[in-house]
């Protein structure tokens, strides 16, 4: 409203009667002219902006006094969009309505008034005052705790000079997250809000006019006293400068040190330092996130470590091509001999043997799909060794970079157990020749090669003359041994391409895989009866023993399959037993 002495602000309050019912109506004005005043005494700098609008986003008044910008609207633009996401508080970036000039602003609304509070710092101020180490948020909020305790002081002037301002500015700073307290000149305590009666154990009213360093910042967090002079409070009044102080800390009524941030600022009154408004923000929490994080940081490192398998981290620099090593751990260094250095400066594929990488394309395609893989690879120690690792990746996010997570596991002793069961499933344990199942296999392939290329096959099947004797006078032992013996003459005596298998018993059989006539068949037995003829030494047994041999011929567009040659090459050895041991016949079809 306009009157005789200038626009004027009303305030309204109900009043109630002790029963509840209406009393009346209570009316308070404030002139706009002493927003001006005390908007006037402050001395913010160039690079600041502060405004007291209405609800309505009407400009009541500005620390320019400029009357221009008074009861102007600035509805519709950055800041209106901003309350209307963020009603009570909040910040945005803009160009300010009165000069133009980039800021940083922060706002909140008065509570039980209709008032809202805009401070504003420019952009390139902030970025010079703090280079790299400031906190834009931080800075803000420092104003804008400053502007609120003015507020408090805006108040004094325009209600009872004692004990509304008191009120009113307990009810504006008892709903921030932050302790506020004020001191005068003396560094004497005026004011405390609740956040700060809570953090430092006292009442308001047990710290009113005693000296706050004394108080609850009178020593270091080692120890140590704080002398007056060296505190940023005493020196903000003392100075007349602000201090942003990001690792500081108040002292409980207890003894113990409150860590946390502090913004001191002078009070100015007609050009006066009449004391300092402090912001403390409590950092205890963010201690101990730091310290969980630490701990958490810790017991990862510590799991990271003690595992036996080898885990590396790097960065994807495209699909196929996984950049350098960013992390490994200590087994990564025992299984491959590099230092932790050297893996760091290594990828994946100056490890891996890239004959054994063929599966590659397969194994992008489960990442893409899954982001997951599980493979095997050859990797490359220091030493030149081959070591056989099964690995487990999975892709992720790191700091906004995809990377990847791989877990790798030396499976050096699961091959040799592989290996020893394929040995198992397909030798014979005690002369390590092939056994039934796998002279199946081989003389399968040789008959599909036999075919193939037009060329004959034939099969020899033996047994051991007497052998049962010998193990009767002489013992197993003796018998196990004769028969690893023979194995051993039996291989001398083919090719390298040919197969000696034991089916069994004292019963071996022989594919000759390449031959040309029936005469090399016989060449090759005559040479393996002939080899018999030499006594063989076992366990100081001179043993003398021989054999019958029969054999079966496929020939050229021969139709036998493998079980049908080892069947007639059986009944030809039966056939030779018969005729008096010791000798070699071919299989004849009856007539």
């Amino acid at each position: 409203m306009d009157s005789l002495s200038g626009w004027q602000i009303v305030i309204s309050r109900r009043l109630n009667k002790q029963n509840g019912d209406f009393g009346g109506v209570a009316l308070v004005t404030i002139p706009l002219a002493g927003f001006d005043d005390l908007f006037g005494l402050f001395k913010p700098g160039s690079h600041s902006d502060i405004f007291l609008l209405s609800r309505d986003l009407d400009v009541v008044a500005s620390f320019t006094n400029d009357k221009r910008q008074r009861l102007k609207s600035i509805r519709g633009g950055l800041l209106d969009a901003a309350i209307r996401e963020n009603p009570g508080h909040g910040g945005f970036r803009g160009k300010s309505v009165a000069d133009d000039v980039d800021r940083v602003y922060h706002y909140r609304r008065v509570d039980d008034l209709p008032f809202i509070i805009v401070v504003g710092q420019a952009t390139e101020h902030i970025l010079a005052e703090w280079r790299d180490n400031a906190w834009l948020g931080g800075i803000a909020l420092a104003v804008l705790l400053f502007a609120i305790v003015l507020l408090g002081r805006l108040l004094l002037t325009g209600f009872d000079r004692e004990l509304e301002s008191g009120r009113r500015l307990m009810e504006i700073t008892s709903t921030l997250g932050e302790g506020v307290y004020v001191l005068d000149k003396n560094g004497l305590v005026t004011f405390v809000n609740p956040e700060m009666e809570r953090l430092l154990g006292w009442t308001e009213a047990e710290l009113l006019g005693r000296d706050g360093h004394a108080v609850f910042h009178y020593k270091k967090p080692d120890g140590p006293p704080l002398p007056a002079e060296d505190c940023q409070v005493h020196q903000s009044i003392s100075a007349g400068l602000s201090y942003h102080v990001l690792d500081n800390w108040m002292v409980h009524r207890n003894g113990a040190i409150i860590p946390g941030s502090m913004v001191s600022s002078p009070i100015f009154r007609n050009g006066k330092i009449t004391g300092s408004v402090i912001a403390f923000q409590d950092a205890s929490s963010r201690q101990e996130r730091e310290k969980a994080l630490r701990e958490s940081e810790e017991r990862f490192r510590l799991l990271f470590d003690s595992t036996n398998d080898a885990i590396f981290v790097q960065r994807m620099e495209t699909v196929l091509e996984p950049g350098r090593f960013m992390e490994v751990n200590r087994a990564a260094s025992q299984i491959l001999g590099y230092s932790r250095q050297e893996l760091l400066t290594m990828t994946s594929g100056d490890l891996e043997d890239l004959d054994g990488a063929k599966d590659m394309p397969g194994v992008v395609d489960k990442l893409i799909a899954t982001r997951h893989a599980l493979f095997e690879r050859t990797y490359l120690a220091k030493n030149g060794g081959r070591i056989p690792v099964e690995i487990s990746t999975h892709a992720f996010m790191l700091q906004g970079q995809p990377a990847l997570l791989s877990i790798v596991r030396d499976i050096s002793e699961r091959k040799k157990a592989e290996e020893e069961i394929r040995r198992l499933a397909d030798f014979d344990t005690l002369t390590g020749l092939p056994n039934r199942r796998l002279l199946l296999d081989r003389l399968k392939q040789a008959l599909f090669q036999a075919r193939r290329y037009q060329r004959p096959l034939a099969v020899m099947f033996l047994d051991l003359d007497n052998f049962k004797q010998v193990n009767d006078t002489l013992g197993h032992d003796v018998g196990d041994e004769l028969l690893k013996a023979v194995a051993d003459r039996l291989v001398i005596c083919v090719r390298g391409g040919d197969t000696v298998a034991r089916l069994g018993g004292d019963e071996f059989v022989i594919v000759l895989a390449e031959i040309t006539n029936i005469p090399a068949v016989e060449l090759v037995a005559e040479k393996i009866i002939r080899s018999f003829k030499e006594s063989l030494l076992i366990n100081k047994h001179e043993i003398q023993i021989s054999t019958s041999i029969g054999g079966a011929i496929n020939p050229v567009n021969g139709g036998y399959d493998a079980q049908k040659l080892l069947k007639m090459a059986d009944i030809a050895m039966y056939a030779a037993k018969a005729a008096g041991r010791d000798r070699f016949l071919v299989f004849q079809e009856p007539h």
